[in-house]
């Protein structure tokens, strides 16, 4: 029998300054395992041609910079559809043949379906669109759904989504509403966590060591240095108060060449004001030169497993601690981030008053408080993890199992 294929638009890739996405990359190897395991032939748009080890066809991203390049771009697809004249760029073509040459299209990773990023958005929305011209069915999966004052986004990504059979959201109440404000069907609305949550977890039995190990995932949000300084002072209070403790940066996006938005430059920067010398930081030619794709993702992946809590304003930081069965404080940047990370923190079960935390409100007193509680009561919260994580995992699971009739 004939392997079926299927197009992952999956946000991954190096970008323009060799810039790598831990989060979205881990998952689209989950999806990559999932497809794999369900004998699925797989191709995939990245940003450029950046992975290695032979396990999916990759072709390239068309960075789409407004409405009228998109619309251009919709024409060219009706073109192709109605004359079979392919006038896109010379490098995306590659990328249309594959993608109709699939039996589906699947918009995974990024998960900010939203007014911040335009060309995220209507990349998305034009390969959706280029899908339905073919009859290719589609899904979508691990997406947070913001809502839409342009009236054109609203028009496109309306539109584009009303194609969509599938559409798994990461929060069930804020998602839920947009989409229905956005005239999509309730019947196609489906809760799904992560992508990530199709991924095995190594169970490892860790002996208990006098020394506290804590996971810092933590960065500044649009190039804008947001409230650093009460993270500066937060890491201090810690190690004064608590005593005997280490730090591991955990970044979720590092760059080789940019300066803002890279995790492990913020990290380093902060523990240098903090005056702290005892934490450990993997550079970037550690993590990514010379290391294939699945070495890359198992790596930081596997990094949660040594760790005894987590400190994150990264949603991943949150989800593959919680994978981990590691307890998370977790600190909203804004509120996309608060949108995403309250409903994990609710299906958990975990006080939000004591684990989650807005930055604008932050107390740090009250949350080296909160972390000396949570240490000392650590068995418990890593139970209660486990076993509600092992749901959602099953839901996720569950929620794959139903696009395999399309």
């Amino acid at each position: 029998m004939k392997n079926k294929k299927v197009f992952i638009l999956g946000d991954i890739g190096l970008d323009e300054k060799g810039g790598f996405h831990f989060g979205d990359e881990a998952m689209f190897y989950a999806n990559l395992k999932w497809y794999a395991d369900h004998h699925f032939e797989v191709y995939a748009s990245s940003r450029s041609i950046s992975h290695s080890n032979g396990l999916f066809t990759e072709s390239r991203d068309i960075y789409i910079k407004g409405f009228i390049h998109y619309y251009l771009l919709l024409f060219s697809a009706y073109l192709h559809t109605t004359f079979t004249a392919n006038i896109f760029p010379k490098y995306f073509k590659q990328t249309l043949k594959n993608l109709i040459a699939c039996d589906r299209l699947h918009i995974s990773g990024g998960g900010n379906i939203n007014e911040v990023w335009h060309g995220h958005v209507l990349y998305r929305a034009l390969l959706i669109n280029i899908a339905n011209m073919y009859d290719i069915p589609i899904f979508v999966s691990g997406q947070t759904i913001g809502i839409f004052k342009n009236i054109f986004l609203k028009k496109i990504v309306s539109s584009a989504l009303r194609s969509v059979t599938i559409i798994g959201i990461r929060d069930k109440n804020i998602s839920f509403k947009n989409l229905l404000h956005l005239k999509i069907n309730k019947s196609s609305i489906h809760f799904c966590p992560d992508d990530t949550l199709l991924l095995e977890t190594k169970v490892i039995n860790k002996t208990k060591e006098a020394q506290i190990k804590i996971g810092l995932s933590l960065h500044e949000f649009e190039n804008e240095n947001l409230h650093k300084d009460i993270l500066v002072n937060l890491v201090k209070e810690l190690t004064k108060s608590i005593g005997n403790i280490s730090f591991i940066l955990i970044p979720h996006y590092y760059s080789k060449e940019e300066e803002h938005g890279d995790d492990l430059r913020y990290m380093r920067s902060m523990m240098d004001e903090a005056k702290i010398n005892d934490y450990i930081s993997s550079s970037y030619s550690e993590l990514i030169e010379n290391k294939d794709f699945k070495t890359q993702v198992e790596t930081m992946y596997n990094k949660y497993s040594e760790l005894d809590i987590v400190i994150s304003s990264r949603y991943h930081g949150i989800v593959l601690a919680f994978a981990h069965s590691v307890p998370v404080i977790g600190i909203n940047l804004n509120a996309y981030c608060a949108q995403k990370n309250s409903t994990l923190y609710q299906e958990i079960g975990l006080d939000q008053n004591m684990f989650l935390h807005d930055i604008s409100s932050l107390d740090v007193r009250n949350i080296v408080k909160n972390f000396a509680h949570i240490v000392s009561h650590r068995e418990m919260y890593v139970n209660k993890i486990q076993t509600q994580f092992n749901r959602l995992k099953e839901t996720t699971k569950k929620f794959y199992n139903e696009t395999n009739h399309l």
